[in-house]
């Protein structure tokens, strides 16, 4: 069965995602669908910040950019995806809307609040929990990129922080129960870490 893709509203996935896409039998959501059945999993994709006030706060930073569309197919997916426990995969903005969707907050702006940047690319080690998915695919340290500005703050009930930076960011998550997994690198862009998207091809086939 296929799996359910969500980007950016009016976004087609650019084509780092469709290199390794291209093999997965995928949909790319544009609506809620009347019924998942027919959907292996819920992927998605990065994308604008989510809308700090579904999780509570109110804007505090000039650099939020927000998807209103997607949020609210974001959010109604993840309800109904955990509904029927069917595996959800994110990226980049994929841990932050599944964080918030389950009851945590981000940091809005990680260089005006924690002082750092995990922006432009730069490359940095992270450290993956033992007995994780992380550590499973990757081992105990791996070097990832960073192209986002926001990160999770509160960790939501349910998720492990599967991977963490040394500065403390959280850099991926996993649910104690519930097949949910995300990071919040791109690991369709260098250095590539195709083993994400061997999962899930491996979950589709």
């Amino acid at each position: 069965m296929p799996i359910l893709v969500t980007c950016s509203t009016g976004i087609l996935p650019n084509e780092h995602y469709m290199k390794f896409l291209q093999h997965i039998d995928f949909v790319l959501a544009v609506t809620v669908p009347k019924c998942i059945d027919c959907f292996e999993g819920l992927l998605i994709l990065g994308g604008y910040d989510v809308d700090p006030q579904l999780y509570g706060e109110d804007y505090c930073h000039a650099a939020n950019t927000i998807d209103a569309p997607r949020d609210e197919l974001d959010l109604a997916l993840i309800k109904l995806f955990i509904a029927q426990k069917k595996p959800i995969w994110g990226i980049c903005r994929g841990i932050q809307v599944i964080n918030v969707a389950l009851g945590g907050t981000l940091v809005q702006d990680l260089p005006d609040e924690r002082r750092l940047d995990h922006g432009n690319g730069i490359m940095h080690t992270v450290n993956h929990a033992p007995y994780t998915l992380a550590r499973e695919l990757w081992g105990a340290m791996s070097v990832v990129n960073s192209f986002h500005h926001q990160a999770i703050d509160r960790l939501a009930p349910g998720l492990i922080a599967a991977s963490v930076c040394e500065d403390g960011v959280i850099e991926a998550i996993e649910h104690e129960t519930l097949p949910i997994f995300a990071v919040q690198w791109h690991p369709e862009r260098d250095p590539l870490q195709p083993a994400f998207f061997g999962e899930i091809k491996q979950a589709v086939i």
